[in-house]
């Protein structure tokens, strides 16, 4: 029997965790025994830094091969994509610098049919020759900004919509130029008729 420390109860048993009267603890209740890790099982070793390193490289540069793979692709299409949007561009200002320059020249005609024609305009230094030569300029530094590169006929096969934009471009180009040129002459030959 065990004696209560805390209320002098003395019939406790031998086995007792609490006193019976006032349940003050009597023993303290043992842990069971933690077993130990067998000493023969396989054993953790730490890695080396230098293999910590080159496998966090090796993953890393995976990954990005990975995501680089998968984004080129994309990036690739959206970049061809945007070069056509870009040529398509380039093309409807080419259109448009034409038209302002038949337009221009279309106006120099205008003026000469409707005034008497001075013999001098026609000179380097004449008035029609300075208004010709600005219609020039203008329209060759416009093309020369666009950098309209026409294909060869290697890139002709790899976009023939380019090449035949080329082709219908540079006709129409000639024809308006012979046009306006066989007319300009006429006013030229009046002039020196006269």
């Amino acid at each position: 029997m065990i004696k209560c420390p805390k209320c002098g109860y003395e019939h406790n048993s031998e086995d007792a965790l609490y006193c019976g009267l006032c349940y003050e603890l009597l023993k303290k209740i043992a842990k069971p025994a933690q077993p130990e890790e067998a000493e023969t099982g396989p054993q953790k070793t730490e890695a080396s830094p230098f293999l910590t390193i080159a496998l966090i490289a090796g993953i890393l540069s995976g990954a990005g091969v990975y995501f680089y793979g998968a984004s080129s692709t994309a990036g690739v299409k959206e970049q061809a994509a945007l070069e056509v949007v870009r040529q398509q561009e380039k093309e409807l200002a080419a259109d448009k610098l034409l038209a302002a320059y038949n337009s221009g020249r279309e106006e120099l005609l205008g003026e000469l049919a409707k005034t008497p024609i001075d013999p001098e305009g026609f000179s380097l230094q004449g008035q029609y020759t300075k208004k010709l030569f600005k219609l020039e300029e203008d329209y060759s530094s416009g093309i020369g900004s666009l950098a309209l590169g026409c294909p060869n006929a290697a890139e002709g096969a790899k976009d023939p919509a380019y090449s035949k934009w080329c082709e219908n471009f540079a006709a129409v180009e000639t024809a308006s130029m012979e046009n306006f040129n066989k007319r300009y002459q006429e006013f030229i030959q009046r002039a020196g008729a006269r």
